[in-house]
């Protein structure tokens, strides 16, 4: 995907009904593994419903990808239509939204985008907070390398190898290309940007 402004034309060729898979999406199969494998227990998933704050940090390349993030969540989480809380900062990159939680509530979501080293995926950070002060981020800490950090779990880097394009496209044939959670993260990632 070339930029933002290309969500919009990919999520009319899904509507369609044709089958797209997208790079940026396959690179972001193994964060969003790791992302909700903090809410296995002991933690479980209280956090992700009193989530207050997600905000994603993104490398000027990545913010397509990040937009898709965030529809990801937004879906999963059951959040309400973004509603805009801060059009562009052009002092700070950002655009910030609120979301309407289920069973009552706000979260606010936030996406910078900055001239950063993020990897191929373009995303530096993912970090979500909660009512509670909890709070769980996944940091790209250089390559190939991302730093997991949650309330009550002990710090770790892993390893977080980099496909390149040609192994994605390969995937992309296979069974992984045909992700039935991808439309509805695309269908959000749109309505974040409008």
């Amino acid at each position: 995907m070339k930029g933002d402004h290309d969500l919009s034309g990919l999520f009319w060729i899904t509507s369609q009904g044709a089958e797209v898979a997208d790079l940026g999406w396959l690179r972001l199969r193994p964060f969003r593994q790791l992302f909700a494998s903090f809410f296995d227990p002991p933690v479980g998933p209280g956090p992700l419903a009193r989530a207050t704050k997600v905000r994603v940090d993104s490398a000027l390349y990545g913010t397509a990808t990040s937009l898709l993030l965030l529809g990801w969540l937004a879906n999963q989480l059951g959040w309400g239509p973004p509603e805009v809380s801060r059009r562009h900062d052009h002092a700070k990159a950002t655009r910030a939204w609120t979301c309407a939680r289920p069973g009552g509530g706000f979260v606010e979501v936030e996406l910078l985008v900055r001239d950063v080293d993020a990897g191929k995926d373009g995303i530096h950070e993912l970090a979500l907070e909660a009512e509670s002060g909890e709070r769980f981020a996944i940091t790209d800490v250089g390559p190939s390398q991302i730093e997991l950090r949650g309330t009550g779990l002990p710090s770790r880097v892993v390893g977080a190898p980099e496909r390149d394009d040609d192994q994605l496209l390969i995937a992309a044939l296979g069974v992984r290309g045909a992700d039935p959670s991808f439309t509805p993260a695309l269908e959000r990632a749109v309505a974040f940007w409008r």
